[in-house]
């Protein structure tokens, strides 16, 4: 409640009263969490119950919420005391700067094709006709990610370094784009296909008909044109 409107009036944050109240404010909800005694210091009591300083919480939630209006294309070009959240975002973390994008939930039922997330031991070698994709990434280092696709089939050897920034699930998600996308130029027809990935994850986003995940979501558009078994 405290931090509703927030990006509005957080530059009082930055004055010692306001920070004292908040301060004072948040001791006696500790107090009352812990039922410890009086001279229990406030800094301590944060660190046991693994709460921020308010006041650098709620510069938090405002700093969250500027960078989604502005996301959202709501964030004004005039030159404020409290615009000037955004600009300081920039200065400490650059990557910020980097566009973003706010994927609109979707619902997507007509889907070809199949998620299985067991593996089936007894029909292993029994399909001839059913042709194989493996998809992997690499695990995530100080030098960023990385996707492969490998396919002795339809000899598929792809190796895509990523940057620092992607998370392995995007990683994920661009090896069986990167598949999809092979088996597509290929033109192949008349054949099973089967793609392995190791990520539950990935497996449990496409097998939702609900998508608010950009990256899976495009994998999920690639794949309704074909009629595959994902696992």
């Amino acid at each position: 409640m405290i931090t509703y409107g927030a990006v509005v009036w957080w530059p009082r944050t930055k004055l010692a009263t306001a920070v004292n109240k908040l301060q004072h404010m948040q001791r006696l909800a500790c107090m009352a969490t812990t039922g410890c005694m009086r001279t229990t210091p406030t800094a301590a009591l944060e660190a046991m119950l693994g709460l921020p300083p308010l006041h650098l919480f709620i510069q938090q939630e405002a700093t969250m919420a500027a960078v989604r209006l502005k996301t959202l294309d709501l964030w004004g070009k005039r030159v404020t005391q409290h615009t000037g959240l955004l600009e300081e975002l920039n200065n400490e973390l650059p990557s910020t700067r980097a566009i973003n994008d706010r994927i609109p939930k979707q619902f997507i039922f007509d889907k070809k094709y199949k998620i299985q997330l067991h593996q089936d031991h007894h029909c292993e070698g029994l399909r001839p006709t059913e042709l194989r994709i493996f998809t992997d990434d690499g695990s995530k280092t100080v030098n960023g990610t990385g996707a492969g696709v490998f396919s002795e089939d339809l000899n598929i050897h792809i190796a895509t370094p990523l940057g620092v920034h992607n998370t392995v699930f995007q990683a994920e998600c661009l090896g069986i784009s990167l598949a999809v996308l092979a088996i597509t130029t290929r033109k192949v027809k008349d054949h099973s296909i089967r793609i392995l990935s190791d990520s539950m994850s990935v497996l449990q986003a496409l097998s939702t008909t609900q998508s608010t995940l950009g990256s899976s979501t495009n994998v999920t558009n690639a794949l309704i044109r074909w009629g595959y078994t994902i696992r």
